[in-house]
């Protein structure tokens, strides 16, 4: 697992500058975020595409919501706009079309990634402009008015992040720190388990929705869930899609957001009756299915609700001493390196994120008392641990290596009078 875990989660839920929502950690992990690795993506793999194209969609949401955020005016939000002109459904079909910002990011392990979309907010306000000129009767706000009210928008953009985690990886979720540590009586064990028990429901609530659906021969979806090959195919299919979303409430439930594209979920039943001797409809049967699956949702939400037993780390605030340590006037630096992997700069990014996880260990073993490290603190505090990935995320390279059998070194840096700045602010 990336060792920039909380940093990179809190880049992916807090997109930032100019017209982008504040959006706060509270119980929500997009798919975890457990990468920091930029690598190519022309040879991905069938599994890469299917997490790519989940983090996709999940961008496409984010991207929704940050336009829907922004102001009209003082009295009207685009949310409203929307709402009053049925127009959510023109609009997305824009942002559909936004530009992906470099190319995928994914986890060394190649099983989460990250995807950062963009637009222009001229296109956004033009297809705004568009949808209240179609629909005159329900626009709040006339064309041409709006047209001029949007006017200053043309120096900003709007910015959507998505990210996916492949369900082999969801053992790795965790719920993000919080002041009342909700999640602190929960055993790992039991969180593992209502993770899983969501995904089930998931997959069983995705099932339960084609059911009724016709296959061939006057037989439904249903009737060849009696068949077990091919219950277990598509069971096993739906279990293994990418995870888009993971919310831990307060009250102990785990909410899972299964990635179903519709098209995709077609081509597994078909799939599935091919391989289990059941009869498939015709060619236009076949295209009469696809046009009924287009109808069911992109996404299966299940949720589980987990038991609150053995405790897990409480995180209260740590004293710390009224000076800065001595380290802060000594450099940190850390290196590491990566055998040959597909291209040099897959290589290069997975020998970055060495060279981190080496100076994550680093500053770990700085002392800040006699009797304290930066770990020990870092694991009693919420904030201290923060503050650490916060600067380590903001680490940069000084010197790449590419050595002639094609392994890559890199070293990497920090400031130690930022990071004792990011440590000794006040903790809440």
């Amino acid at each position: 697992m990336s060792s920039s875990l909380t940093a990179t989660l809190g880049a992916c839920l807090n997109t930032g500058a100019g017209s982008r929502t504040q959006m706060t950690l509270k119980s929500t992990i997009l798919a975890l975020a457990l990468f920091c690795v930029a690598m190519d993506c022309p040879a991905l793999r069938a599994d890469d595409r299917t997490i790519v194209a989940a983090a996709t969609a999940n961008a496409v949401d984010s991207l929704r919501d940050d336009v829907a955020a922004a102001r009209i005016d003082s009295r009207l939000t685009v949310a409203d706009f929307l709402n009053q002109t049925n127009g959510n459904d023109e609009l997305l079909k824009t942002l559909e079309r936004a530009e992906q910002v470099g190319g995928p990011r994914f986890s060394t392990d190649g099983g989460a990634c990250q995807i950062q979309l963009q637009i222009a907010a001229d296109r956004v306000a033009h297809a705004l402009v568009t949808i209240a000129a179609s629909h005159p009767n329900k626009s709040p706000v006339p064309a041409e008015v709006l047209a001029r009210k949007l006017i200053d928008w043309h120096d900003r953009t709007f910015i959507g992040i998505g990210s996916s985690i492949s369900g082999a990886k969801i053992q790795f979720i965790r719920p993000p720190p919080t002041a009342d540590d909700a999640w602190g009586d929960v055993s790992d064990a039991a969180r593992k388990q209502a993770v899983d028990a969501a995904r089930d429901d998931a997959v069983r609530r995705a099932i339960d929705a084609i059911r009724p659906i016709p296959l061939a021969g006057g037989r439904t979806i249903d009737d060849a869930m009696t068949v077990p090959a091919f219950k277990d195919s598509i069971g096993s299919w739906l279990a293994s899609r990418p995870v888009r979303k993971v919310r831990f409430e307060p009250d102990h439930e785990v909410e899972l957001t299964l990635s179903t594209p519709p098209s995709d979920l077609c081509d597994q039943v078909l799939a599935a009756a091919t391989q289990a001797g059941l009869a498939l409809p015709d060619a236009a049967g076949q295209s009469a299915l696809y046009q009924t699956f287009s109808h069911l949702p992109a996404v299966s939400i299940g949720r589980a609700a987990a038991s609150a037993s053995a405790p897990t780390t409480t995180f209260f605030s740590v004293a710390l001493p009224n000076q800065p340590p001595g380290w802060t006037e000594q450099p940190l630096m850390a290196e590491g390196t990566a055998e040959a992997r597909d291209t040099k700069l897959k290589t290069a990014r997975v020998a970055e994120t060495a060279a981190e996880d080496a100076l994550r260990k680093i500053v770990d073993a700085l002392p800040l008392t006699p009797t304290m490290t930066i770990g020990d603190a870092a694991r009693k505090s919420t904030a201290i641990a923060n503050a650490v990935d916060h600067c380590l995320a903001g680490a940069r390279p000084y010197k790449v290596d590419y050595r002639a059998d094609g392994s890559v070194s890199v070293k990497s840096s920090m400031n130690p009078r930022e990071l004792w700045a990011e440590i000794s602010v006040p903790q809440q």
